[in-house]
């Protein structure tokens, strides 16, 4: 495996293991690296669906980096999959705490909170992330898992406007890419 042409091995589920252990490697011969090398490391978990070595691996990572809202914001979202929400919670307040102006971190919140089942909390979340920046990357998802949390308390037509909101941002995105986004709605 070549480092420049990692990328193209995390599609070969064959390949992922020799990946983490290129990875392991690099991050030896490179240490100015690291916090990427922990990030790809961790992705490459992710895509393996080994939740626990995904969290053992952004742990380590903020070992090193403690103040990374980045990785704080993967570590909360990774445990509230696994149903440890509260500390998950506790994560992604840290992260807010370093960078209460990236929206994406409130975004993520609202995630935490829908996997535990408050979709009031989330909702409020959601609202905040796009009130921090309504055009954001995240904003189409974001609008998703509004819907998705309006509709599971019931609130068909706030769900219904959402998903309007999301379909209207679809049109923005590179005709190729917009079945893709399309088939979440």
């Amino acid at each position: 495996i070549l480092p420049s042409q990692i990328h193209l091995y995390l599609t070969n589920d064959n390949m992922k293991s020799k990946v983490i252990a290129l990875i392991d490697e690099m991050m030896k011969r490179f240490p100015q690296e690291r916090k990427s090398l922990y990030q790809l490391k961790s992705f490459t978990y992710y895509t393996m669906g080994k939740d626990m070595e995904l969290i053992k691996t952004l742990e380590e990572a903020l070992d090193f980096y403690p103040d990374s809202p980045g990785l704080l914001n993967n570590r909360a979202i990774s445990l509230s999959k696994i149903g440890r929400y509260d500390e998950a919670i506790e994560t992604i307040e840290n992260a807010i705490e370093l960078e209460p102006l990236d929206a994406n971190l409130y975004d993520t919140y609202g995630e935490v909170l829908m996997n535990s089942e408050n979709y009031k909390g989330a909702i409020e979340k959601f609202t905040q992330a796009l009130e921090v920046n309504p055009r954001g990357w995240f904003a189409f998802h974001t609008f998703i898992k509004l819907a998705q949390s309006y509709k599971h308390l019931g609130m068909r037509v706030e769900a219904a406007t959402c998903y309007e909101k999301a379909k209207m941002l679809t049109e923005k995105v590179i005709p190729g890419k917009r079945k893709l986004y399309m088939d979440h709605l």
